[in-house]
């Protein structure tokens, strides 16, 4: 394995893991993001006595070079492994995943469904899952990959914490057509397996969404056949609904909902 030069992990994107009760949530982040956006969530539920996992994607909080040789196969992964390592420890888990972190989670989800039933997430979080998306370079990214690995964002500029300087100029500035087309394969994978999924499922999604329409909820709703599904839709939040102006309602949404 080749280490690109300057490799190193990014304060914000370090794992998370805080010790609480016997109750466990595996936090999956989303394509280029630091685990960092899910301290809030994490830090709520792990007031309310859950023990929490933040797990780092692989060639996330890196840097660019790293990012290039991981797939959803890296990604699908590590979620599995930490799980795995949860479920040895605690008899009930949940999964909480954010925009393709919500991928992830249906994904893994499924694959316990049937064989392994005793692993089954008890409850499922999906934050502005990106089951569904309003881009449409998305759709190109396989044959883009082709030709570059990958291209700047039109009109990027960074406005966010100072804590995520680095992420945005690493990973955010930049259009990545090869690891974006993981986010295809992962969607159809998703896809394909959401009527075996049978863990009470929270869909939340926001109005203001740029990324994920509303109108992704009901999508769920409707193939998510063998679960119950509920879902809180936010008026104000852009695509980071656990860790932007609404995270407060959310956190309260999702504490009430996983204490049902």
């Amino acid at each position: 394995m080749k280490i690109p030069a300057g490799a190193h992990t990014d304060s914000s994107c370090l794992p998370i893991f805080l010790s609480g009760g016997e109750e466990a949530i595996l936090l999956i982040h989303g394509y280029t993001d630091a685990t960092d956006q899910l301290r809030y969530i994490a830090e709520r539920l792990w007031e309310r006595g859950y023990t929490v996992s933040v797990p780092r994607l692989p060639g996330h909080g890196t840097c660019g070079g790293d990012f290039l040789g991981t797939s959803w196969k890296d990604w699908l992964r590590r979620a599995c492994d930490d799980f795995f390592d949860l479920r040895c420890r605690y008899e009930t888990v949940h999964i909480l995943g954010a925009s393709m972190g919500g991928l992830l989670a249906l994904v893994l989800a499924g694959r316990f469904q049937t064989g392994a039933s005793g692993f089954r997430p008890a409850k499922l979080v999906l934050a502005a899952p990106a089951i569904l998306t309003k881009s449409r370079s998305l759709k190109f990214v396989r044959l883009l990959r082709l030709f570059a690995q990958k291209t700047p964002r039109k009109n990027f500029t960074f406005s966010g914490p100072a804590q995520y300087a680095y992420i945005g100029r690493e990973y955010w500035r930049w259009n990545w057509p090869g690891p974006a087309a993981s986010i295809l394969r992962l969607k159809s994978m998703a896809r394909k397996i959401l009527p075996h999924i049978q863990s009470p499922t929270l869909v939340i999604v926001s109005q203001k969404d740029g990324t994920v329409p509303v109108g992704a909820a009901d999508f769920l709703e409707r193939e998510m056949k063998s679960a119950r599904v509920s879902r809180l839709v936010l008026q104000e939040s852009s695509h980071l609904v656990l860790d932007g102006c609404e995270r407060e309602k959310a956190a309260n949404e999702i504490i009430r909902w996983l204490q049902e």
